[in-house]
């Protein structure tokens, strides 16, 4: 967190810290496209990385913006040995005029958390690839 002038004022913590968010949140999403994830034996095999993740609160002198970054690569493999590759991303902000705390900062985090959601849902060639045999 920062006030006017980047000055620091503490920093932000996370929980559950951002790669098991993104690890909850692929979990969710190949559910939601009909994919359970298993420990092994599986049709397809999913690898993430993630490649950013943000979460800044820079200040005026009448309000804070509370800006979340997420940038997620995304490799998936089937028995077959075909391969797809993905990034997804997203960016969020919200103003707060008092002191930005965790509810505020929690719900950024979920609307970008939300987007990639959505980024993988709606990737037709990812589908396209989950579904061939």
């Amino acid at each position: 967190r920062t006030t006017i002038g980047d000055v620091s004022m503490g920093s932000i913590a996370l929980e559950p810290p951002p790669t098991m968010l993104m690890t909850q949140v692929l979990k969710a999403e190949f559910a939601k496209m009909g994919h359970q994830v298993v420990a092994s034996g599986a049709q397809f095999s999913a690898s993430g990385k993630l490649l950013k993740f943000k979460v800044l609160t820079p200040a005026t002198a009448v309000y804070w913006d509370i800006n979340g970054e997420i940038e997620l690569a995304l490799a998936m493999k089937s028995q077959a040995g075909a391969a797809y590759d993905a990034r997804y991303s997203a960016t969020c902000t919200d103003r707060t005029y008092v002191w930005p705390g965790e509810e505020i900062i929690g719900k950024v985090v979920a609307d970008c958390a939300a987007k990639i959601g959505a980024s993988l849902r709606g990737d037709a060639a990812l589908v396209k690839f989950l579904s061939s045999p």
